[in-house]
């Protein structure tokens, strides 16, 4: 569960030619052999700690402060944690106290971090879940069924800011939020806390009087040391597993849990384009209901996003789609079932997908607007584990059909086009925890649109066996989907699978993976799911070296070595080679560097870039590498960056990419943080265009030589009066052209040869393929918690998008104009208010 934040890139890939499969395998078994035995650092693993709940009458007083008789019948814990970080395994630097004790109610905690410097704690403050801040941290991690599988998290900072997730052994949920009580205080001994965690935030069986796994954590941000109180090797996978024993919880009962949270709220926007306003208001709300201790049910009932982060648009010259990031509450919160397999990309829940068919269009029509999503009218998921590790997951989500407008030139009237009709979505997820951290999970996602149309089908299972010492791992998937569209009344059909299987060493200093996986040419996910592209046939190896104990001037290492294999499935043809390794260190002054480097030595074909089945296009070796750096995150002003290359020799052609992150604490409440990237390529290559025949047949693959430019500015401010009350702003201004320099023609053996096309205006040599795009936008946020669960929230948003043919190469004019073209403002206010079952039954008893 470590919160150390660490630079991870994700590399260049460039599609690469023939290479023997054996090579990659044989290399991977002769690098194997020489670490296979590594052990797993030695050392005796101290015993699993114990510590008692004891029932109490009545609550403590939740202020923070350690008085209450309640604590002096406890059995507390008073002493040393294990260090997770810097030195995993030696004793923490201060020593810690903790209290458990409980009612019929919930779970109480009280702890007292012990502090030589009590005033030179640091404690900055944040919004809930942000626990990346110069402040001291105390947490507890309780797994209600001691399985080591799944856990909740609840970390209080010193500054009193809140954090919990929900977590099992192969992903942490920190958009999860319960409703629970805290409060933080100083004193001369260093500084406490006290927690009430209501039964109804943590799920566990009924007539529960048995053991739960318990562990607590602690963050003296001051050393940058993490801490726990059972030990956690770090060389041991797994952070559930690792936890201690809670024992004494006696005839404890889950009860209701039924919450509501209505909301109102009210927007105005003004649109440059149309020099038009319009206002909007909604009303809605969200209900969480405990259909059993282990369930419970979320639903959305005339759902609101205005409020989101807008995407980060980019300039996308690749032939897949982008890929954006959810942000909208409902699909971010509670979603860890329905991660499995990866086949389940919420986004699509909403988006709008369809198109207009200009062949049902007659002379005199148009098309006047097509819209970007489809209302959401519900959603509705179902989510819990039982007592004896039964995960199952329940989605479903209702759009209303959209059209878009079609206008006649002649006369102006207009009337609409069908494009999106009424849609549902819907996952269905098992996943059973098996003995050594194992597991069997299957997940099926499924799309049915009304009437004709299109609908789709994806089931995935996945196995992972370990063994007792949790020390090696057998993985296995298959899939199967089923696409069903319509052709005047036909139904056409296409079937595909994915497969994978592989073998790991997960514990230990030294790791590895060897597997192999495959997705046949019509394996689809895409009405639910994200694909680049199918088709693929690939062998991999990956190994890892960590060290977790400092050494010589580092604090700890991490290590990679890979190596891939990629075919296509069918014909299976060899597409790349690709060897890739790396290393990031901490100094123990806490400065941190990375390096890369990533080699496709042989030629291959990119079968994809040309945008026509069976066609590919020739890529030579090419090679990429990059370097990162980090100073202090403890200091007030610390920064980092990377800077890197991707080359190929054949054409000269480059690509440089650089990122510089600074960042400025100016107190415990206000921050700000900059973001700069730019990136240049020359002689860069790719698809431009298609030619057609005057029989509409195809004649040529276009393809350009060409010139790239991306720069990106983001700057974030946060300010935090309190830990209920913070305001955010983020501008970000992303600006990438691309100019062409020379076209050619794309030959049958996938090479680049000479063409007739003329790609540029014999009036100015500017070419028409040429593009500049600018994504402006400005994202302002005040929340004020007005109770628990319960929020005040002001939104301004205003977005400049714009694309043209023309470049500027002049950043100054370029923004300038952008600055000038026509903006999209909106500003919203919205109140969300939480009640649960409690309040009801506090209105029927005092009635």
């Amino acid at each position: 569960m470590s919160l150390d934040m660490k630079f991870t890139m994700s590399k260049i890939q460039q599609p690469l030619m023939k290479f023997n499969l054996i090579n990659p395998i044989a290399l991977s078994l002769l690098l194997l052999s020489v670490n296979v035995y590594a052990t797993n650092g030695g050392g005796e693993t101290p015993a699993k700690k114990t510590i008692e709940a004891v029932r109490i009458d009545s609550k403590p007083k939740i202020d923070g402060i350690l008085d209450d008789e309640v604590y002096e019948t406890a059995k507390p814990f008073e002493g040393d944690f294990f260090q997770m970080s810097p030195d995993n395994g030696a004793p923490s630097a201060y020593k810690t106290k903790v209290y458990v004790v409980y009612t019929d109610y919930g779970l109480y905690i009280g702890a007292q971090m012990f502090d030589p410097e009590p005033n030179t704690i640091p404690k900055e403050l944040g919004i809930r879940d942000d626990m990346d801040k110069n402040v001291d941290m105390f947490g507890i991690v309780v797994d209600p069924v001691n399985k080591g599988q799944n856990a909740f998290y609840y970390i209080v900072t010193a500054a009193g800011v809140q954090g919990d997730a929900v977590a099992s052994s192969n992903d942490d949920d920190w958009n999860w939020d319960a409703v629970w009580n805290s409060a933080v205080s100083f004193n001369d001994e260093g500084w406490a806390v006290e927690m009430e965690i209501p039964y109804s935030a943590i799920r566990f069986p009924k007539h529960s009087s048995g053991d739960w796994g318990i562990n607590f954590y602690r963050v003296s941000k001051r050393l940058n040391e993490e801490a726990t109180w059972n030990f956690v090797d770090q060389e041991v996978s797994g952070f559930i597993n690792q936890a201690g024993t809670l024992k004494g919880l006696e005839n404890i009962e889950p009860p209701l849990r039924l919450s509501f949270s209505p909301y109102l709220s009210g927007a105005v926007s003004y649109d440059g384009a149309s020099n038009s306003y319009n206002a909007s208001y909604a009303a809605g709300m969200d209900v969480k209901w405990g259909l059993s201790e282990s369930f419970t049910m979320d639903m959305s009932l005339i759902p609101d996003f205005s409020q989101v982060q807008q995407d980060d648009q980019v300039l996308n010259l690749s032939p897949f789609e982008v890929q954006f990031d959810e942000n909208r509450p409902f699909f971010t919160e509670g979603t860890e079932l329905f991660t499995k397999g990866n086949i389940f990309y919420s986004r699509r829940v909403g988006q709008s997908r369809g198109y207009v068919n200009e062949d049902d269009l007659d002379s005199t029509e148009e098309v006047e607007s097509v819209p970007s999503t489809a209302p959401l009218l519900n959603a509705m998921k179902i989510s819990g584990r039982t007592a004896k590790g039964t995960g199952i997951g329940l989605f479903n989500a209702v759009t209303r059909e959209t059209n878009a407008v079609i206008k006649n030139t002649e006369t102006g009237a207009t009337h609409e086009y069908l494009i999106d009709p009424l849609s549902n979505f819907n996952v269905f997820v098992v996943d059973q925890n098996l003995k050594n951290n194992s597991n069997f999970g299957v997940i099926n996602t499924n799309v049915t649109r009304e009437g004709p149309g299109r609908d789709a089908n994806v089931t995935l299972g996945q196995l992972r066996l370990r063994d007792k010492t949790n020390t090696w791992s057998f993985f296995t998937e298959g899939g199967y989907s089923h696409v069903a569209t319509y052709d005047e009344g036909e139904q056409q059909n296409k079937n595909g699978f994915r497969s994978k299987i592989s073998f790991s060493k997960v514990s230990g200093k030294f790791n590895f993976t060897l597997g192999t996986s495959q997705e046949s040419d019509t394996w689809d996910i895409n009405d639910m799911g994200y694909l680049r592209a199918p088709n693929e046939f690939n062998v991999y190896s990956y190994f890892s070296y960590n060290i977790y104990k400092p050494f010589s001037v580092f604090n700890r290492l991490n290590s990679w070595f890979n190596i891939n294999h990629e075919q296509l499935y069918a014909p299976r043809t060899f597409t790349e080679f690709n060897v890739n390794g790396g290393a990031w260190l901490q100094f123990k002054n806490f400065y941190s560097i990375e390096t890369g480097l990533s080699a496709r030595p042989v030629d291959s074909y990119d079968y994809f870039e040309a945008r026509e089945p069976g066609r590919k296009y020739w890529i030579g070796p090419n090679y990429d590498f990059y370097v990162w750096g980090g100073t202090d995150t403890r200091k007030a002003f610390r920064i980092n960056g990377f800077v890197g290359m991707w080359f190929r020799n054949a054409d000269n052609a480059k690509l440089y990419f650089s990122r510089l992150r600074p960042s400025y604490r100016v107190n415990n409440k206000l921050s700000v943080d900059y973001e700069f990237y730019v990136e240049r390529g020359y002689n860069t290559k790719g698809y431009a265009d298609k030619v057609y025949d005057s029989n509409d047949e195809l004649e040529s693959i276009i393809f350009g030589n060409r010139e790239q430019n991306t720069l990106e500015n983001i700057l974030s401010v946060n300010y935090t009066f309190n830990n209920k009350m913070g305001l955010t702003f983020r501008l970000r201004h992303y600006w990438s052209w691309v100019e062409y320099k020379e076209f050619y023609n794309l030959e049958e053996d996938g090479t680049l040869g000479p063409t007739n096309f003329n790609g540029f205006n014999s009036a100015d040599g500017h070419s028409p393929y040429n593009r500049s795009y600018n994504a402006f936008t400005v994202d302002f946020v005040y929340s004020w918690q007005i109770g628990p669960g319960s929020f005040v929230k002001f939104n301004w948003k205003d977005a400049i998008f714009t694309e043209s043919e023309d470049v500027e190469h002049s950043y100054t004019e370029n923004i300038g104009s952008t600055l000038r073209d026509n903006h999209l403002n909106t500003v919203s206010l919205k109140l969300i208010y939480y009640l649960d079952i409690s309040y009801f039954k506090r209105l029927h008893k005092n009635g």
